[in-house]
């Protein structure tokens, strides 16, 4: 969609290839191109755009991420991405949660001095926390009053301690 309605050209980097693999067939011919790749460092050359979608809350280094993307981009480039914000994990709440080594929360002040750090330049920010809340709030209530149905389907056991 993004080399279609622009015009550019677009290299897609990821560490998975099973990712990569899909990205390759949904996108499918050129302009498009694909690496597989564990970031930072990120492939040689020079962007007008980079561009992280869902993908900042895996990179434990942030400032190693970022000073990679202001190394890579041309003058005047832009990066844009998504951030879920918030304050680091303890101890206690990784050993509890799945997938933890891929959860790496950033304060936004934090995030804001390393972008600065870099040389980045903030000029627009979006929160949409509220809307995300009020759709998980929404999701919940739904969850409850199907749990008797959900039950019967796939079963009950008790809750994780």
């Amino acid at each position: 969609m993004i080399t279609a309605e622009s015009g550019c050209h677009y290299l897609g980097v990821d560490h998975s290839a099973g990712a990569l693999a899909t990205a390759q067939e949904l996108a499918g011919n050129p302009p498009c191109r694909f690496e597989q790749a564990h970031l930072p460092p990120l492939p040689g050359g020079r962007f007008e755009v980079v561009l992280l979608l869902e993908t900042m809350l895996a990179f434990p280094d942030k400032e190693a991420l970022v000073d990679e993307v202001a190394r890579v981009l041309q003058p005047g480039g832009r990066f844009a991405f998504t951030v879920e914000e918030g304050r680091p994990l303890t101890q206690q709440e990784r050993a509890r949660m799945p997938g933890a080594d891929t959860v790496w929360l950033i304060e936004l002040a934090e995030l804001a001095g390393v972008l600065r750090e870099a040389g980045l330049t903030v000029i627009w920010r979006q929160e949409f926390s509220s809307s995300h809340h009020a759709i998980a709030t929404a999701l919940l209530g739904c969850y409850r009053a199907g749990t008797p149905q959900i039950a019967g389907q796939m079963g009950s056991r008790p809750p994780p301690s």
